[in-house]
């Protein structure tokens, strides 16, 4: 019987297969690294061969002596993409492979029997066991190779989810500061009169937020309480860049807007969207990239107090919060 911690070791060392495949993030895992079985310096334990005979997949029927097909087309596809492949045995009529892609993840592979599609994901018993997990286990305990490649991958995500914290108030702070010192190179238009306090939004023609946020804030640009700005990107719907560009383009921006703002709008005909209104669109979202502005929508601006904010989403209170945030007042 194996103990509580050993499990967990050995689901850590296998965990990087799903990892790869987006099904879970490696924060948690991360998380619980002294409770996993990492070493101090952060890195994979893998129990012993011995310890983990009982696993699913860490079978002897699985250490065949190789593949069914090494060049089958489905390999040599993974191949022709950067994936360095290492065999993992066969269970169930499939070969299994363990892959590192050129960018450093890791994915598994199962190969079909004619050697013609690869399959990237899990395998599970009909008890419910992963096997996955056990053939993983079982080539990081015999390939330092593939351990390596594990270690960094782990280590590249830690350092990658450490950059995501949280940004402290100064940290936001700096961030609006130097966002409001570029934005203002955006392809933008405006809504509202030149000499109203300036509110920058990023907005997607078929976000409902961002189609929201316009209905409140239309009586308060029609009084002149604001300026509103508006940065178009084309992300959220296969028909949103263009619209997009067909509202940035268009000689009456405003007017396109309310033609094409909402998912039940149909966009424009393909054919009258210019290359050079799309390339306005796609520097739009290269700026929220470089700035990672993720979502839609976002509002950028300059306080009363003088204060540089960036609001992600639709204020709870909206208009009022947006409003006394530019402008003060109770």
């Amino acid at each position: 019987m194996m103990s509580k911690e050993l499990l967990q070791s050995v689901a850590r060392g296998a965990l990087f297969s799903v990892v790869a495949m987006g099904l879970v993030s490696l924060t948690p895992i991360s998380a619980v690294a002294q409770d996993a079985g990492t070493s101090p310096n952060g890195q994979v334990q893998v129990p012993p061969a011995s310890a983990t005979q009982d696993i699913p997949g860490v079978d002897p029927k699985a250490l065949v002596d190789g593949p069914l097909s090494p060049d089958a087309p489905a390999l040599q596809y993974l191949r022709s993409r950067g994936n360095v492949l290492r065999f993992m045995g066969r269970l169930h009529g499939l070969d299994a492979y363990f892959a590192k892609a050129a960018n450093g993840s890791i994915q598994t592979f199962y190969i079909s029997p004619d050697g013609n599609a690869a399959i990237a994901g899990l395998m599970f018993n009909i008890q419910g066991q992963n096997i996955t997990m056990g053939q993983v286990t079982s080539l990081l305990q015999s390939d330092p190779a593939a351990l390596a490649d594990a270690n960094t991958l782990l280590d590249t995500s830690e350092q990658a989810n450490a950059a995501k914290a949280p940004l402290t108030p100064q940290q936001q702070q700096a961030k609006a500061e130097a966002v409001l010192n570029v934005v203002d190179r955006t392809n933008w238009f405006r809504l509202g009169v030149e000499d109203a306090p300036v509110v920058y939004m990023v907005h997607d023609p078929n976000c409902p937020w961002c189609e929201r946020a316009m209905q409140y804030l239309a009586p308060q640009i029609a009084q002149g309480q604001i300026q509103l700005r508006v940065i178009p990107v084309g992300l959220l719907a296969d028909t949103s860049l263009a619209k997009a560009a067909a509202i940035i383009s268009a000689p009456n921006p405003g007017e396109a807007l309310q033609r094409y703002e909402g998912r039940a709008k149909s966009p424009p005909p393909a054919q009258t969207v210019s290359q050079d209104a799309i390339l306005l669109i796609r520097q739009n979202e290269q700026f929220t990239r470089d700035y990672e502005l993720e979502g839609t929508p976002h509002f950028v601006f300059r306080g009363f107090d003088g204060i540089p904010r960036i609001i992600r989403g639709m204020p709870r209170n909206m208009p009022g919060d947006l409003i006394r945030l530019v402008r003060g007042g109770a």
